[in-house]
């Protein structure tokens, strides 16, 4: 990505965007246990019929249609019907309270605005507006977490990485597993 006047260097700006990706995919590496047990809470939680923990009522209201703007359901499947608001709930509530504050100010803007109530057209051109704030990022980081989190680990509901993907679920193995057993099976 090369941005700048000379036409050889990356600009400042790029270095820094390409800094942050590979930051937030060494986040990402270093919390995967931490986002495994967080979805198999949510999904224990959702699935028991527990109250919300982190958001109130209006608030859940409004991240439900942000998650569904962000992905939409499709053939029946999408953040709402995997309980992405259930996941970022048992999220803020627990490992993530520390940015509960600063997720419930970004949220409290939505809100504000009428959010859930406005034609999905209007809550495209919302998002769109706000996409390259640190808000936005969080919520979009827990809205796919909790829509894509593998079911066996206790995540998306109604099996929704793979009816969204249309790949077929298979819970186990068969042998050959590899090249190692190759040999072995022939």
């Amino acid at each position: 990505m090369l941005d700048s006047t000379d036409g050889q260097h990356p600009s400042r700006r790029a270095f820094l965007l390409s800094s942050l990706r590979g930051a937030g995919g060494g986040w990402l590496a270093l919390h995967l246990p931490v986002l495994g047990a967080l979805s198999g809470c949510a999904r224990e939680a959702s699935l028991n019929g527990e109250p919300l923990r982190f958001f109130r009522p209006e608030e859940a209201r409004v991240f439900e249609a942000m998650t569904e703007r962000l992905i939409p359901s499709v053939e029946g499947i999408g953040a709402r019907e995997a309980g992405a608001v259930h996941f970022a709930d048992q999220g803020l509530a627990g490992f993530f309270s520390g940015d509960a504050e600063f997720f419930r100010s970004g949220l409290s803007e939505l809100v504000d605005a009428g959010f859930a109530d406005l034609a999905v057209d209007d809550q495209i051109r919302y998002l769109e507006g706000i996409e390259d704030t640190p808000f936005f990022g969080f919520a979009f980081a827990l809205t796919v977490f909790g829509t894509f989190s593998d079911p066996r680990h206790g995540g998306g509901r109604q099996d929704a990485i793979h009816r969204i993907y249309g790949i077929e679920h298979r819970p186990g193995w068969e042998p050959p597993f590899g090249w190692y057993d190759a040999e072995v099976a022939s």
